[in-house]
């Protein structure tokens, strides 16, 4: 029952029957939507993105270094931008700096009331399922980069 006067009623039902639908067209593109009653905000995707930026830069360059001087000694000269870069642990440092990125965006999403613990969750394990059949075709490229050696 609502309360106020026929108009109310009539555009509350409207609403109701607009996000129905709304609903009904996410299950038909399967996936996670957003819900149109959180806030949108676009620091919530700028944060994640930024930290792993810098996360793969500051661990590039701190693995290259402690590759370098480790297979060259204490004693070597200071690497050059191309030393450093074959030295690093990029595999590594990439699976660190995107699971910095995830939990950042949990953080945020779960801090701000924008989903639950379990939603974000639900939205991560989504996410990588979006991204598995990409990840395999890289890893098989990179088993045949290596074959080809």
């Amino acid at each position: 029952a609502w309360i106020g006067g026929e108009g109310e009623g009539e555009g509350g039902r409207e609403e109701e029957r607009e996000r129905e639908a709304q609903d009904r067209a996410a299950q038909e593109q399967g996936g996670l939507q957003p819900d149109l009653d959180k806030p949108l905000r676009s620091i919530n995707a700028i944060l994640p993105v930024l930290g792993m930026l810098i996360a793969m830069c500051y661990g590039v360059i701190s693995s290259g270094y402690d590759g370098y001087y480790a297979a060259n000694g204490s004693d070597a000269p200071p690497p050059s931008g191309v030393d450093l870069l074959s030295a690093a642990q990029t595999t590594e440092v990439l699976i660190w700096a995107s699971l910095l990125a995830d939990g950042l965006a949990v953080v945020l999403s779960w801090a701000q009331g924008i989903l639950s613990l379990e939603g974000c969750m639900a939205a991560w394990v989504e996410g990588i399922q979006a991204v598995t059949l990409g990840l395999l075709t890289l890893v098989h490229a990179w088993g045949v980069g290596d074959m080809a050696r």
